[in-house]
This record gives structure tokens, C-alpha cells and sequence, in this order.
């Protein structure tokens, strides 16, 4: 065995035990690599100002700082929602009334009694089955069932956290030495500079397009939904939240929040308001932010980055849903990005092939 062949099979040996010794660290931080990707050009950007800064120490620490103000905004954005929603959501399940159980006992046997319509056989069935239903022995195996849900959730919720501190400890680390990684990664590729640098800039270039106007529609979509429910008796904040998240989402996207609140407007009776939330919601949200916003938001995109990257809706649509169904909600940029290294890197053996 040749020295250099000796060297690759010792590098990837060791590379795949690195692999797995980090793995429970893997997904965190190649999620923080793509965000670090994505925001790559306001880093640059921003420290471009600093080292122009008449302080030595600014100039000199100017990774340290345009790290540190990253991580903080990008730590805002991730935290206060999704803690509010957390907050919320357990303080709904901790003050719940379960007077409101025997109300709804009493009022269906009420409703049964009254019912003309029931024979007194019929009558005597469905109020023993009601009965059943909230008698203690019952509502003692639901509870159950509903303590072990609220456990499974209260450890799925606590994952999550650990896992976005995580991406918050990576993009930061990443952020700041990003200098030196990619020195170092830019040494292990055998290829020539010029196309070390062309195949790097149409990855960041494609990871900021994609991401960034994913963000942009992201946060159209959340205030446009918190805008309707202000004038609606729901709290606005937390589904402006689930309607930011599930944009997406393919295929259903933000139909996931606004067709429940339009069918539970329905079935009270509030024909008006379903009608109202039902056609807003299709109009500004599924038509004009999804389409016409879009692609303004995609021509922004591409000039601030002075970009001319383009990608197939369709392919952008399948890599998001293969995203999501492999990776969870972080597929959204993971599936676009896999997508992005795979025809830069086929677009790069296509020009070595030429040569």
C-alpha cells in the first residue's frame, strides 16, 4: 500500500470514529453550520465595519464581536417565541377547571332528558353510556393516559430546548473561528483554488437564498395571521407563532392553523367570522404572500447577496418535504442544502470532466 493511499484510508478511518463519537452532536451542528452559511454575508459585512473601527481592540476582536451580536439576535429570535408558546401552552394545561368536566356531565344528561325525539329505551342507553364516560374509574384511566402525554411532552419539550442551545453553542463557535475552519476544510479538498472558491460560493450563495426567503416568508405569514386574530377572541401571538412555523411545512403549510380556527368559528355558529378568517387567510396568506411576495422576496434576496443563484420550485418544494420527513422542522434548510452541495458538486465534476 502506497503512502498516500495509507494516509486516505487512515484519515476516513478516523474520520468515521470522530463521526461517531460526536454523533449525538451531528444534527445540531450541521444545522448550525447551514445557518452559519446563511448568515455568512451579514458576518462578513458587519465585520468589515468593525475593522474600520478607530479602536484597536474592535478591530483586532472583530470574529469575537460579529459572533457574539449574531448569536445574540439569532438567540432572541429562536427563544422568546418558542418559550412564550411552551409558557402558554403549560399554563393553559395547569389552570385548567375540572368543574368544566361535571358541567359538560350535566349538560349532556340535560340534553338527553329533553331530547323528544329519543324513545325512554333510547334515553336509558345513552345516559348510562354518559355515565360510563365520566364516571371516576373512567376518568381516572383517562388521566392517566393524559399525565403520560403531558410527561412524553414535557420530555420532547425539553429535548428540543437542549437541542436549539446546541445549535445556539455551534453557530456561535462556528461563527467565530470560521476563519480557521475553512482554511482548514479549503486544505483537504483536492481540488484547484478556483474551484475550491467557485464551488463555495454558490453553496453559500444557494444555503442564503434558499433560507433567507424562507425567514422573509416566514415572518409574513406569522403577521399577517397575528394582524386577523387581533379582531378575533383567540390569542393572537401564539397562533401568529404556529402560522410562522408551519409556512413550511409543503402542501398544507399555514392551512394547518387557519382551518381549524375557520371550522371551530363554523360549528359555533360564527358563519361570518369563517367566512372572514376562511377567505383572508386564502388570500393574503396561501395566494398573495405565498406567491407574489415570494418571488419579491427572492429578487431582494439575490441582489442583497449579489447572487444570481436560481433553483427549481419544484426541486426547492420535494428537497423541503424530504427535509422535514428525514430531519424534522430544521429539514427546511437541511434538505435544501443537501440538494445545493449535490448539483455544485456535480456542476464542479462536470468542468473537471471538461478539462
Amino acid at each position: 500500500m502506497s503512502r498516500e493511499k495509507f494516509s486516505f484510508w487512515l484519515f476516513a478511518f478516523s474520520a468515521a470514529l470522530f463521526g461517531y463519537l460526536f454523533y449525538f452532536f451531528l444534527k445540531p451542528f450541521i444545522v448550525a453550520a447551514l445557518l452559519v452559511l446563511a448568515t455568512f454575508v451579514f458576518a462578513r459585512k458587519f465585520e468589515i465595519r468593525l475593522d474600520g473601527s478607530k479602536y484597536r481592540l474592535v478591530s483586532q476582536n472583530k470574529e469575537l464581536i460579529s459572533a457574539s451580536v449574531l448569536t445574540l439576535v439569532f438567540g432572541v429570535l429562536i427563544f422568546v417565541p418558542v418559550g412564550y408558546a411552551i409558557v402558554y401552552v403549560l399554563g393553559d394545561i395547569a389552570s385548567y377547571d375540572m368543574g368544566n368536566v361535571s358541567a359538560v356531565h350535566s349538560k349532556l344528561l340535560s340534553l338527553t332528558a329533553d331530547n323528544s325525539l329519543l324513545n325512554d329505551y333510547l334515553k336509558t342507553k345513552i345516559t348510562e353510556y354518559i355515565n360510563t364516560l365520566f364516571s371516576e374509574a373512567f376518568l381516572m384511566e383517562e388521566a392517566k393516559s393524559i399525565f403520560a402525554g403531558v410527561g412524553s411532552f414535557l420530555q420532547g419539550v425539553a429535548s428540543s430546548l437542549a437541542e436549539l442551545a446546541l445549535i445556539v453553542v455551534f453557530f456561535f463557535l462556528l461563527h467565530w473561528f470560521k476563519k480557521d475552519i475553512t482554511f482548514f476544510v479549503k486544505s483537504l479538498l483536492p481540488m484547484g483554488d478556483e474551484e475550491k472558491v467557485s464551488m463555495a460560493k454558490e453553496m453559500v450563495s444557494a444555503i442564503s437564498v434558499v433560507f433567507l426567503t424562507l425567514v422573509g416568508i416566514m415572518i409574513a405569514q406569522g403577521v399577517a395571521f397575528f394582524a386577523l386574530m387581533l379582531f378575533f377572541d383567540y390569542n393572537a401571538s401564539l397562533l401568529g407563532f404556529f402560522s410562522a412555523l408551519s409556512s413550511v411545512v409543503p402542501i398544507f403549510g399555514t392551512a394547518l392553523v387557519w382551518v381549524p380556527i375557520a371550522l371551530s368559528e363554523f360549528i359555533k355558529g360564527n358563519i361570518l367570522n369563517a367566512i372572514i378568517i376562511s377567505a383572508y387567510s386564502w388570500f393574503v396568506m396561501a395566494f398573495l404572500i405565498d406567491n407574489f411576495l415570494r418571488l419579491y422576496l427572492l429578487g431582494q434576496v439575490t441582489k442583497l447577496l449579489n447572487s444570481d443563484y436560481k433553483i427549481n420550485e419544484f426541486l426547492l418544494f420535494f428537497s423541503i418535504a424530504a427535509g422535514i420527513a428525514a430531519f424534522g422542522f430544521w429539514g427546511f434548510i437541511i434538505g435544501p442544502s443537501i440538494t445545493a452541495l449535490f448539483l455544485s458538486s456535480a456542476r464542479a465534476y462536470k468542468n473537471m470532466g471538461h478539462k
